[in-house]
């Protein structure tokens, strides 16, 4: 089991900041053009890109294997609060059993399986020691890549050694970016829908997740990519780019990630469902020996899940906090109490709003979750999650999503356009706190980004972020313009010549 040194300390009073001009315009998450009822912290409901058209299937059995209505076209109004208070048995599931429409579902098998990867002996691998963040803010300069032909950009890895980078398009293309010659290579994938893409602990290879199909006809999709293809030059898309064969079925598969022990398995985040009754289903996949392990399910109600983190409960064991707030707004956590796993719907706070997507410090003694409908920063830890009045608010609706940095130092939180400013603001480990109108999560907006070279326009979006582990920086994605850009805190080990 894993095992990780808790942190224990409260959430800040809400301090709210206004650091740009609001100009009250909603993010758009990936399903933007399916939003259903954005909701305020306290449940008001806001403004909709699309209210889109009332389920008419509400009757569909939800069964891990059944390729059921994924929602996608149609919208049921989900409160923030779903399914709280209303507890049930475990039911024991296993993948071929019919899901009832319970909060807390079969628990499914011990988190002890997520540390027997059956990878590769890299060695004993010990629990890295985190330092403090900077106490004083940094300052970043930001730059476009000259790179032409890209699409609307959607998630970004970078190799531990920093060497390159996976980019992946919204659809059917994956780029390979160099990063000492700054070229990228494109690689046509097929018809595919994606959602996310990381590295394994080791380099060894990368997952790539998503989706094929369209509306209620859809099918969670896994591809690896192998970094010794690469690297040795055997680089055709038939080489790098395999499609993992008998996935357990899903709809979407939505995100993945991977402990820091590289001996452990990713834990993958399938849904299934209907538009009025979606089910979040976690499994752990064994790269080596292409496993999959049932670990549990839960039923989300409206709410479609969109990312997970890997977060410690109240006793130091590792959890998983998943998320969900383009379509409705929820959360659920899944951990083990005395050998016994279990499922929480939304503790210790039922009126997060839109929390879309999180991440956790790698030490996993807490995760920062992103509200892009407020733009409230909160704090899951110990298994809770801080109240709205706690969690820190810019008064911005233009953040969506978070990036550690590998060692835990720091994190960008970035979003939407804001005025001429790329909104990105940079979270320093362990600051979590205001006084005297200071937060310690201060403004690092890349300026003139309505202007040459990156013409963003109010709808543009920093999509995704991914640091490199041997220097202060990273690399920045967008959506539309599809923009890669490079970002180095100053006076930091530089990443870029």
């Amino acid at each position: 089991m894993l095992m990780y040194a808790l942190a224990f300390s409260g959430c800040p009073t809400q301090l709210n900041v206004s650091d740009v001009e609001k100009n009250n315009l909603l993010p758009i998450g990936p399903e933007s053009q399916n939003t259903s009822q954005n909701l305020s912290d306290s449940g008001v409901v806001l403004p909709s890109l699309d209210a889109g058209h009332a389920s008419q299937h509400n009757n569909i059995p939800n069964e891990p294997d059944a390729q059921s209505d994924g929602g996608e076209g149609e919208s049921a109004a989900a409160p923030v609060n779903n399914d709280a208070g209303n507890p049930s048995a475990h039911a024991g599931l296993t993948d071929a059993s019919i899901i009832d429409a319970t909060p807390d579902m079969d628990a499914g098998a011990a988190l002890e399986l997520i540390a027997d990867a059956g990878q590769t002996d890299t060695g004993a691998w010990e629990t890295p020691v985190y330092e403090e963040g900077p106490i004083t803010p940094s300052s970043y300069t930001y730059e476009r890549l000259a790179i032409g032909g890209l699409g609307t950009l959607e998630a970004v890895a970078i190799h531990p050694d920093g060497t390159y980078a996976i980019i992946l398009e919204r659809t059917e293309v994956a780029h390979v970016l160099n990063l000492a010659t700054m070229q990228a290579t494109p690689f046509e994938l097929g018809n595919y829908t994606w959602n996310d893409v990381r590295f394994h602990p080791n380099g060894t290879t990368a997952l790539l997740v998503g989706y094929q199909g369209a509306g209620s006809e859809t099918e969670g999709i896994i591809f690896k990519f192998n970094d010794h293809a690469w690297r040795t030059g055997i680089q055709t898309t038939e080489n790098l780019f395999t499609e993992v064969s008998d996935v357990p079925s899903a709809l979407k598969i939505v995100s993945l990630k991977f402990p820091t022990n590289p001996e452990s398995s990713a834990i993958i985040l399938f849904t299934g469902g209907s538009s009025s009754n979606r089910i979040a289903y976690l499994r752990s996949y064994n790269v080596e020996l292409d496993l999959f392990e049932y670990l549990g399910a839960t039923s989300t109600g409206a709410t479609e899940m969109t990312d997970l983190a890997f977060v410690n409960n109240e006793f130091g064991n590792m959890g998983i906090l998943i998320v969900g707030g383009h379509m409705g707004a929820a959360f659920h956590y899944y951990t083990e109490v005395g050998g016994v796993s279990e499922w929480r719907a939304q503790p210790g706070n039922s009126n997060t709003g839109n929390i879309s997507y999180v991440e956790a410090h790698p030490s996993g003694n807490y995760a920062i979750p992103i509200n892009w409908s407020s733009g409230k920063i909160y704090r899951f830890e110990s298994g809770t999650m801080c109240t709205s009045s706690e969690a820190l608010s810019y008064n911005l609706s233009n953040i969506r999503s978070i990036a550690f940095q590998p060692n835990g130092q720091r994190a960008l939180i970035f979003g939407r356009t804001s005025g001429s400013l790329g909104s990105i603001y940079e979270y320093r480990h362990d600051r979590f706190e205001c006084s005297f109108q200071n937060c310690d999560v201060s403004y690092a907006p890349i300026n003139n980004f309505s202007s040459t070279p990156y013409n963003a326009d109010s709808n543009t979006y920093l999509m995704d972020g991914a640091w490199r582990s041997d220097c202060v920086g990273g690399l920045l994605v967008s959506n539309d313009p599809g923009m890669i850009i490079t970002f180095q805190a100053e006076g930091a080990v530089a990443c870029w010549d």
